[in-house]
């Protein structure tokens, strides 16, 4: 990445007369308007200025080439002042100047951008925040300190299109973020060690964080699948608090239309605690039995005692997760209730070998190893129940308050 990109030895904007000598301009980008934000006495757009652009605009269109690239060439140089005439333009009837003019717009705005971009990253600026597409809602996710700006800022310098239209959600957003996945899928099938950087994969994130914006099933899966590159995993094993880790928690807690089973698989192989939302939600919405275990395991794994209570539910579901029998008889099976007893023992603080789980598989990325959590009969199965009903009385009665008037030597 470039020092521009990641604002090393950067301590302010130049001093050009686009940017701080008439004030710190900000090119909104939601609305296409150049503002004026800062105190300069200097006014940035004039008459005469875009009577200039709006001429040279008409030129573009001009029969002879070089007078069409001259004209690009003039509004080019012109740069923010030619932008107002720029942008009424934008829908010229003329093909020719329409297509030229966008390209000019979005050249002049991409720079306009980089430089308050950078301030931003520098200074952190409420004000230019506020003017930045994306960056209220970012921030409520992420944060505001100097790793979210910088994430913030790569994002926007890797996918400027995209991120250009995050304050407006809706099918606009949608169509650009669905070209997009088709360039990488695209790029896939003919060069499959290309990979998505950290950047652009937060975009996607980002984007799927909006309630507004439908993506399609296609978008989600190989957003869901990038998150597994090397690369990501890279950057998110850098530290405990990255804004990138950050954005992801959020994204697994929230992304209701990403498979749950997948978001708390990830959750819980990379440590992300925000993985107990979903696993939850699976819980209390009844999920099939084999997805019922990997939220019971997830709960275990990020969640604490807290969520025991949850769990109590779970302790009448005798649906079969797996079976071996020997000679047609039944010589191990593991149910849901099963794993949420020895879940529930864990969180506790007990032992579940105690609890007769002598099966049992520790597992680096589910707490226990799938189907391990069971017993060989009924018999047993309804020992370990037993003795954990004795012990959660015995925890109850050891919570009452004791009564103030009790006399001692009287029975209680």
């Amino acid at each position: 990445m470039s020092p521009i990109a990641r604002g090393r030895g950067v301590r302010c904007l130049p001093k050009s007369k686009d940017v701080l000598t008439t004030g710190l301009v900000i090119v909104c980008l939601t609305c296409g308007v150049a503002i004026n934000v800062g105190l300069g006495e200097e006014p940035l757009v004039v008459d005469e200025a875009t009577r200039q652009a709006e001429q040279l605009i008409r030129q573009l269109g001009a029969a002879s080439y070089e007078l069409r690239e001259e004209a690009a060439r003039q509004l080019n140089e012109m740069g923010l002042d030619a932008l107002p005439a720029l942008q009424d333009a934008a829908q010229h009837r003329d093909l020719e100047i329409r297509y030229r003019v966008r390209k000019l717009r979005d050249s002049i705005e991409l720079i306009a951008r980089d430089r308050v971009l950078i301030e931003f990253l520098v200074t952190g600026d409420p004000a230019l925040g506020q003017l930045l597409p994306g960056w209220v809602r970012f921030a409520e996710i992420v944060g505001a300190d100097r790793p979210a700006r910088q994430l913030f800022v790569d994002m926007h310098q890797a996918e400027p299109r995209i991120m250009r239209l995050t304050d407006r959600s809706g099918p606009e957003l949608q169509s650009v973020v669905e070209r997009r996945n088709e360039t990488f899928r695209l790029r896939n099938r003919r060069n499959r060690d290309e990979q998505m950087s950290p950047a652009t994969l937060s975009v996607f994130l980002f984007v799927m964080l909006d309630p507004a914006c439908e993506l399609s099933v296609g978008t989600r899966s190989l957003t869901a699948s990038v998150i597994r590159q090397p690369q990501i995993i890279s950057a998110l094993n850098q530290s405990d608090d990255t804004a990138l880790r950050r954005l992801m928690s959020t994204w697994i807690a929230k992304a209701d239309d990403v498979s749950p089973t997948h978001r708390i698989k990830f959750a819980m192989q990379y440590a992300f605690r925000s993985g107990v939302e979903p696993a939850i939600k699976m819980v209390q919405t009844g999920a099939r039995a084999n997805h019922l275990e990997d939220a019971i395991l997830a709960i275990g794994m990020l969640g604490g005692p807290e969520h025991i209570d949850l769990l109590v539910s779970l302790l009448g579901d005798s649906s079969v997760l797996t079976e071996k029998q020997r000679s047609n008889k039944t010589v191990f099976s593991s149910q849901v209730r099963d794993v949420a007893l020895a879940v529930m023992v864990y969180l506790s603080g007990q032992n579940p070998y105690d609890y007769g789980f002598t099966r049992l598989r520790p597992h680096s990325a589910s707490l226990f190893q799938p189907n391990t959590a069971g017993f060989a009969t009924d018999e047993l199965r309804a020992r370990a129940l037993a003795r954990w009903e004795l012990w959660t009385r015995v925890q109850k009665a050891q919570s009452l308050p004791i009564d103030a008037t009790a006399i001692e030597g009287v029975p209680l």
